[in-house]
């Protein structure tokens, strides 16, 4: 089978009156439509046609909507943007959207049955969906999630010494304001051969071959520099700090005198640490964050929410920071669970006098609702990308604040 127009959409659900209803708002949004019950004339038809989008119900007699969102990461080369539809509630909605998610698959949206009209309308209404065209959410394509093979010692030393990692730089701005608070400095491996690497698929070896004190020492040494030579007093920068290294008895003094070495105050320099990564001696860890913080340093916990013991790490170390992490703030508008985290989140930093940042930020819904909430600082795509120092220095100068409709 055949569409006559450009855009083309796909929708597989047992009820005859859902798909029915689903092709009369797609017909007037503009698609060309093919519906079915079948499972198997679902999957012909992705390979024959080349949906835009699929609509996907969860709850099908013959083969759930977990088996399809499978089959169709396993055994089709085309990959359509899909909307999942479910009367089975949010929560399930969600965990099927982070399946789909972890399958490689894209989704564009949720729809809780029984819905209306105008909501499938307004779905796909979004059909230019930045995440999949719009170049200013896209990553950059010279940077290579995934290496074809895991890096030996011997890389990774080699790697070090011949000066290989740069850091790249992504804004933080007041979530209100929009005015530019300050800068991460996120570690990359400029490879000869694989191109820009992302740090996923290196710091854990860097930490395993223990060399990870190398790194971190050579990203510091950069990012003091940047932000150096940018002659503004009134920027901060964030450095991650891996926990394999609290127990370091030069790192309070290396750090320190870094500082001093570049002329950057210490209150200017936060230390981002994972709380999934934390030493399991939390003793030193805890005398260890205690003296940077002594120093004038500001430490955040990274991804915020996601351990087993966030509010046990967070009493514990002297934090100045929470870092909600990117997982919620990318269902944020479409799960009501991940909106209660959030603002939880919120209350909490405010209720300890923490600065709470959101990071992953793709979308203006997202900024808006976040600054409600009162989230302090943002950063993620929506206002750029990370950026190696001279382009993010262009960027600086051309920046206009992102305005926040209250």
């Amino acid at each position: 089978m055949s569409f006559s127009t450009t855009k083309h959409l796909l929708v597989l659900d047992d009820d005859p009156d859902i798909l029915a209803l689903i092709a009369s708002a797609a017909q007037l949004s503009g698609f060309s439509v093919y519906t079915t019950t079948e499972p198997d004339d679902f999957f012909n038809n992705i390979d024959q046609c080349n949906p835009d989008i699929a609509i996907i119900d969860l709850v099908m007699p013959k083969q759930d909507g977990v088996e399809i969102l499978q089959r169709l990461a396993n055994d089709t080369s085309h990959r359509p943007l899909l909307v999942i539809t479910s009367g089975a509630g949010g929560r399930v909605l969600d965990a099927a959207k982070r399946i789909a998610n972890e399958l490689g698959l894209e989704v564009a949206g949720l729809l809780s049955k029984p819905f209306r009209i105008s909501s499938i309308r307004d779905l796909l209404a979004k059909e230019t969906y930045p995440s999949r065209d719009s170049s200013s959410f896209a990553v950059n394509p010279s940077e290579h999630h995934n290496p074809p093979h895991t890096f030996s010692p011997d890389e990774l030393v080699s790697a070090i010494s011949k000066k290989q990692l740069v850091a790249y730089y992504q804004p933080k701005v007041c979530s209100r304001t929009g005015d530019l608070k300050g800068f991460e400095a996120l570690a990359r491996w400029q490879h000869p051969e694989y191109g820009l690497v992302l740090p996923d698929s290196f710091v854990g070896a860097m930490e395993n071959a223990q060399c990870i004190w190398e790194m971190t020492t050579e990203i510091t040494r950069q990012a003091l520099t940047f932000i150096n030579n940018l002659n503004r007093d009134d920027l901060h920068i964030s450095v991650n700090l891996s926990a394999k290294l609290l127990d370091r008895s030069d790192l309070v003094e290396f750090m320190t005198a870094t500082c001093a070495e570049y002329d950057i105050p210490t209150d200017r320099v936060i230390f981002e640490i994972t709380e999934s990564s934390t030493n399991d001696n939390t003793s030193i860890a805890l005398s260890m964050l205690t003296r940077l913080r002594v120093k004038g340093f500001r430490l955040s916990i990274d991804d915020f929410g996601v351990g087993y013991s966030s509010l046990i790490y967070l009493s514990r170390f002297p934090f100045s920071e929470i870092k909600v992490d990117k997982s919620f703030v990318h269902r944020l508008e479409h799960s009501d669970e991940a909106a209660k985290i959030i603002k939880t989140i919120v209350a909490l930093g405010q209720g300890l006098s923490l600065e709470v940042v959101a990071e992953g930020i793709e979308t203006a819904d997202q900024l808006e609702i976040l600054s409600a909430y009162g989230c302090d600082t943002i950063q993620g795509f929506y206002v750029s990308r990370p950026l190696p120092p001279e382009e993010m220095r262009l960027w600086i100068d051309n920046y206009q604040p992102l305005k926040v409709s209250l």
